[in-house]
């Protein structure tokens, strides 16, 4: 239900579908729907027109696991045209290198 309010009108509305989504994403790890919403979550997090939306969406992006994530996180932090996503992403893609190096 969350997947539809990512387009609603107001941004706050949109921001926090996003949160929302990867909430209950990172804590149902059997649903089986996880393409759809990383789909859905990219969207957003590459074109809202509202970088807040945009910043929610790439932290509820972070929220999931695999190398399309990251992949996605890098080419977030290199080509967004609003510094403060840039930075979310730069953020996560640290935490999960961090992460990473501890599980070693």
């Amino acid at each position: 239900a969350a997947r539809r309010l990512l387009d609603h009108p107001p941004a706050a509305v949109r921001k926090a579908a996003a949160l929302l989504s990867a909430t209950i994403l990172a804590r149902t790890p059997e649903v089986d729907d996880r393409t759809g919403v990383f789909a859905d979550l990219a969207a957003v997090a590459r074109r809202d027109v509202t970088p807040e939306v945009r910043v929610a969406a790439t932290t509820a992006l972070g929220k999931l696991p695999g190398p399309d994530v990251r992949t996605l996180l890098e080419e977030i932090a290199r080509e967004d045209p609003e510094q403060s996503v840039r930075y979310a992403a730069e953020k996560l893609l640290y935490e999960r290198r961090a992460e990473a190096k501890d599980g070693l």
